[in-house]
């Protein structure tokens, strides 16, 4: 079977590899869709470390059961799922909680050396596997994933029905953000980012008002009204100028939600945070909860994702687009490589 192997910062290669056997709990995957994350561009960059090779990236993605373990039951050859990529020990006092993402000896599809979905197939324990209903594609599940992300990030602020949201960012998570907010039913959607298209794609998808990060950000919140009415401000990034939007902007005791994991190390005014009493949440990945949850409310309330699925392309073709994505002036929101083709 193909296997797309990491072998260091902008070294990819396609692979021979045997075809895996799962062990007793675990199902074998023939993958399907498989996104390309900004982390992974990130770790091909090899900018980050968290990344490791030789090894096989992959954490957004969907797949066909090809095969069951002994002892697996409940489960079919054929049935569509995804895979809740994070791994948890379920023993520590975070997993007692519920808090699985941040588990003390957590590990993570794709990232670090462990190999992720990269691959025609591969074996997954039974627990983290997410059966997608009839009415989710195989392309939708793929990206349950960024959507939990989302998710999670718009719950730290305590529910937003009714409340201004401003979202700093229009990649992958700033729009999942935006599509989560209007779930949840949100009133006026800001979208700030730097490019013009994905400021139309926001408005496509339900964003009220969109801003240049190039124009005075103060003034064109003062034009609609909305200066210092900011409720939530979301970044969803991971860089010091968004950040600082965030801060900025957002309302006297409003709420701040970060998403963005870029850079490890951002500067914003922290007098305006204590003078202000702002509350600022970090958000890390989701839950095992969130997860599934996610799913369940893309099947209820299904979404059109045009647009930000801006690409399929076959797994030959990956490299290209690793070299494309990380330059970063794409238009280009989420590419998902069709390991089928």
């Amino acid at each position: 079977m193909r296997a797309l192997v990491y072998h260091g910062p902008k070294d990819m290669k396609i692979e021979e590899r045997p075809i895996p056997q799962p062990a007793a709990g675990q199902v074998r995957i023939r993958t399907a869709f498989v996104g390309i994350c900004g982390s992974d561009v990130h770790g091909w960059l090899g900018v980050t470390g968290r990344r490791i090779p030789p090894m096989i990236m992959g954490h957004e993605f969907s797949g066909i059961i090809s095969a069951l373990g002994e002892g697996v039951t409940g489960w079919n050859v054929g049935d569509p799922i995804t895979v809740q990529p994070m791994f948890s020990c379920g023993k520590c006092g975070y997993c007692a909680e519920g808090l699985t993402n941040l588990c003390d000896d957590r590990k993570f599809m794709g990232a670090m050396d462990n190999n992720g979905a990269f691959m025609d197939e591969f074996c997954v324990p039974v627990e983290n596997l997410c059966a997608l209903p009839e009415n989710v594609s195989l392309e939708t599940g793929a990206l349950i994933e960024p959507f939990a992300v989302a998710y999670r990030g718009i719950l730290h602020a305590g529910g937003v029905k009714g409340k201004t949201v401003m979202i700093c960012g229009a990649g992958t998570i700033g729009l999942m953000a935006l599509k989560v907010c209007k779930l949840l039913e949100a009133g006026t959607i800001i979208v700030v980012d730097l490019s013009d298209d994905r400021l139309e794609l926001a408005r496509k998808h339900g964003a009220d008002i969109t801003i240049n990060g190039r124009e005075d950000i103060g003034a064109a919140l003062t034009a609609a009204g909305l200066r210092n009415q900011i409720d939530v401000a979301v970044e969803a990034v991971g860089v010091t100028p968004t950040a600082q939007q965030t801060v900025e902007f957002v309302k006297t005791r409003g709420t701040i939600v970060w998403i963005g994991n870029s850079a490890p190390t951002v500067t914003v005014n922290m007098q305006s945070i204590v003078t202000r009493e702002l509350t600022i949440y970090g958000s890390y990945i989701y839950t095992d909860e969130d997860f599934r949850e996610c799913i369940r409310l893309l099947s209820e309330k299904p979404q059109d994702f045009t647009g930000i699925i801006s690409e399929v392309i076959p797994v030959e073709q990956a490299q290209d687009a690793f070299e494309e994505l990380s330059h970063g002036a794409t238009a280009k929101i989420k590419v998902l490589v069709d390991m089928r083709l």
